[in-house]
């Protein structure tokens, strides 16, 4: 059990306990347990993005969520890949933010369809929100990428990329 909690990492070695064969090793939850266990980062940043919203003109607001999605790409490598493979990449990311994905191909389009949404809570406060994840996408995939995602009762995000 220690050894898949570590490959999470979700705890790391904190001591020893002498005992009579040898020591035993203690544990301890990391700094990225709280993420796991926190209820607090959802209504946050939905408060955030609404704030954000009110207190700047539309065209801020979009520079702002466009630069958030450039910012969070930029934690990404990217190794240099066909399109497909960078698409494929996108999709496993939007995945490891805690949604469900899967690509599709319409015509000429290749396209990764969320079901759900990893940011429902802030899409809600301001739909916005968007707007860091497109330029989010776009980056990861180093092409121009179209959000057309569903904001009704259930969220779902959708990213359409034109192939050349």
């Amino acid at each position: 059990m220690p050894s898949v909690l570590l490959r999470e990492g979700l705890v790391e070695p904190a001591g020893a306990v002498k005992s009579a064969r040898k020591p035993a090793v203690t544990y301890g939850a990391t700094r990225e347990v709280d993420s796991y266990f926190s209820k607090a980062y959802p209504p946050v940043l939905a408060n955030l993005v609404d704030v954000l919203a009110d207190k700047m003109s539309p065209q801020e607001f979009y520079d702002v969520m466009k630069k958030l999605g450039q910012k969070l790409a930029a934690s990404r490598p990217r190794p240099a890949q066909n399109l497909r493979e960078r698409v494929d990449d996108a999709a496993a990311f939007y995945e490891a933010l805690g949604g469900v994905a899967e690509i599709e191909e319409e015509g000429t389009k290749l396209i990764i369809k969320g079901y759900g949404c990893p940011l429902a809570e802030a899409v809600a406060a301001h739909a916005g929100i968007c707007v860091a994840m497109e330029s989010l996408m776009g980056e990861l995939m180093g092409v121009p990428v179209r959000q057309r995602c569903a904001r009704g009762e259930t969220l779902s995000c959708r990213f359409e990329v034109e192939r050349p």
